[in-house]
């Protein structure tokens, strides 16, 4: 720090002279005189910089009842004869001096103008390369040794990216990049340049879809998407569908075809310079879902509810698993099993079955029950009913076609999906009664393979 000291002489007389009575009652007179001083300089003005310290002292006479001020812009600074005060604020200032008594007052203004400076450095000291993670903050701090009204920049590859004095950036894209910062006031500049070393982060990916298994119906969309989190600047992507590559992008879709219906792997590989990733996945497409074929129930078991899934018969007595002898299978059945009813002729209604459709995946994009049908020659109608809460609601449309020799059918149970809202499936009479009682006639019928479609 420089001080500023001066040596010189300035005396000031008397101007005036006051008289006053004494107060012990004496004729003599009392005189006082307005107050000389002697400043330690003559100089009025003075140019330093910034952080520099003015020093001037005042010699003042006669000693005594002396009140004395010095003033910094207005603000006083002192009281003594000694001032002493160092300036950090550039620019025009007011040194202001005054010495009082009862006779008269001396005062003197000095001008300091302080001159700004600059002295910066980086916290990084000689470092030319900082090393660093990918996505971490990077911190520089540009230390101001001295100066003020600074102006600070950092450059990220020529790109502008902070105005700061302290620089906190976070570091996205992986590799050697330049980083610039310029600093500068009315008094000086400085430019620094050094490299970030940003090392990749290890391969990270996120899959759009997290189960192992994707069921859906046949013509709906299958999206799924790899999303390369870290690591993914060299990243190539492969999906294979039944080890047949299909997309070379991170995004698998495909809408399988009415006749695509069936099973596939579908396995996604994602490899770098440095490291691979895979994901399997299973996808089940379907036209129809088998909601049952009572191959796997015993022959001849009495049907009661709650054995067999999704099955409520009204009258269990008459419901039982038969198996189809030879000469009753034919072209559109050949089953093992298949499921009875008989219906005696003392029943005044026929036994009825629930379906229930909630549990079969994204069974709301379905219109249609499809299911075999025999009769074995009575004249019986099939019945379909929307069911909710164990009560019907409403009758669905019911088509059935005749094929081939051997009595079986193809019953198709039509419905619009918008309907199906708080429903629960459908209740079926496959072997329905006419109207009016009980008749006198035995009835029999068979139903087997039983599905939900789309189409």
């Amino acid at each position: 720090m420089k001080k500023y000291g001066f040596i010189a002489s300035l005396a000031f007389a008397a101007l005036t002279a006051a008289t006053f009575t004494a107060c012990d009652g004496s004729d003599d007179p009392v005189v006082y005189t307005e107050p000389v001083v002697q400043f330690s300089t003559e100089q009025t003005s003075f140019d330093i910089k910034l952080g520099e310290t003015v020093e001037i002292t005042a010699d003042v006479q006669p000693e005594g009842k002396v009140y004395i001020k010095w003033f910094v812009d207005e603000v006083l600074e002192s009281t003594t004869g000694e001032f002493s005060y160092t300036f950090n604020e550039p620019g025009k200032h007011t040194i202001s001096f005054s010495a009082k008594n009862g006779s008269g007052e001396v005062t003197r203004d000095f001008t300091v103008n302080v001159a700004d400076v600059f002295d910066v450095e980086l916290s990084i000291g000689d470092e030319d390369e900082i090393e660093i993670d990918q996505y971490e903050y990077l911190t520089v701090v540009a230390i101001v040794n001295s100066g003020q009204d600074i102006t600070h920049s950092w450059y990220l590859e020529g790109n502008l990216i902070s105005n700061e004095r302290i620089l906190e950036y976070q570091m996205m894209e992986p590799g050697r990049q330049e980083m610039r910062y310029e600093g500068y006031n009315s008094a000086g500049s400085y430019e620094r340049t050094f490299r970030v070393n940003v090392k990749e982060r290890g391969l990270y990916i996120e899959m759009s879809y997290e189960d192992d298994l994707w069921e859906d119906w046949i013509e709906e969309d299958i999206e799924i998407t790899a999303n390369v989190i870290y690591g993914g600047s060299t990243a190539v992507h492969e999906w294979k569908l039944n080890n047949t590559v299909v997309s070379t992008t991170n995004v698998f879709f495909k809408n399988f075809e009415k006749d695509e219906e069936g099973e596939y792997t579908l396995t996604y590989t994602c490899t770098t310079d440095t490291e691979q990733f895979s994901r399997t996945y299973t996808i089940k497409v379907w036209y129809a879902w088998l909601i049952d074929d009572y191959e796997s129930y015993q022959a001849g078991l009495v049907v009661n509810e709650g054995v067999i899934p999704n099955f409520k018969p009204g009258n269990p007595d008459v419901c039982t698993i038969y198996s189809l002898q030879d000469s009753e299978k034919g072209p559109l059945n050949m089953s093992s099993q298949v499921l009875s009813q008989d219906h005696p002729n003392n029943v005044g209604t026929s036994g009825f079955i629930d379906f229930d459709i909630r549990s079969i995946p994204k069974w709301q994009k379905a219109s249609k029950l499809k299911f075999l049908y025999n009769n074995l020659g009575n004249n019986r109608d099939v019945i379909a009913r929307y069911l909710s809460q164990n009560d019907e609601k409403g009758d669905c449309t019911v088509s059935a076609v005749q094929v081939g020799y051997d009595g079986w059918q193809e019953v198709e149970i039509t419905y619009d999906p918008a309907t199906m809202s708080g429903m629960e499936g459908f209740r079926i009479r496959p072997l329905n009664r006419h109207i009016g009682g009980p008749g006198v006639d035995y009835a029999k019928c068979y139903m087997d393979d039983v599905y939900l479609c789309k189409y």
